[in-house]
């Protein structure tokens, strides 16, 4: 019996670019806390979709992420409008209406991305559909140019001659051998 090898995942570390963004944004956080609050507890269905989003692009991530932003500014307006505190911060977050803004926005994008990815993905398969019927046009076109050699459907020999042709009197073979 065959041992698994199980390979130990490398987790990538930050380039200094990522380690310098990183400071910069622990570093803001820390100054705005008040903003980073709302930003953080607002920004939840952004952070779990860009976590799930498999794909190189992250598209899903975005497309929520930038719906969900929409729908935490008038709160960070307003935290800014007014003063801003930790105790306005928690003020603003202590009202359910502020969630169900922020969380609505969030799931539009989620709607945007199903609705945009349902569209492409029956845009591009009608466009294959029409590409298929034109190449088969294109092989009838041959077919009647060139005769039904050219198809694939005429069984050949090793040498890629065709085995029996129709109103041929010598076979294949003994073109061949000839």
């Amino acid at each position: 019996m065959a041992k698994k090898v199980f390979k130990r995942q490398r987790r990538k570390s930050l380039s200094w670019q990522g380690q310098l963004i990183l400071v910069i944004l622990i570093l803001c956080g820390v100054l705005f806390a008040a903003t980073t609050i709302i930003l953080l507890a607002g920004m939840l269905p952004t952070i779990v979709a860009a976590y799930l989003d498999k794909t190189k692009e992250k598209m899903r991530g975005i497309t929520i992420g930038a719906m969900n932003l929409a729908g935490c500014t008038p709160f960070i307006m307003q935290l800014w409008l007014e003063n801003p505190t930790m105790e306005t911060s928690l003020n603003i977050l202590s009202d359910p209406f502020v969630w169900m803004i922020m969380y609505s926005a969030a799931a539009i994008g989620y709607c945007i991305e199903w609705v945009v990815v349902g569209a492409i993905s029956i845009f591009v398969e009608e466009r294959a559909q029409l590409r298929v019927k034109s190449i088969e046009k294109q092989q009838e076109q041959l077919r009647t140019r060139w005769g039904k050699e050219v198809s694939g459907e005429v069984a050949l020999d090793e040498y890629g001659f065709p085995l029996d042709i129709p109103g041929n009197k010598v076979s294949a073979k003994e073109n061949v051998s000839t």
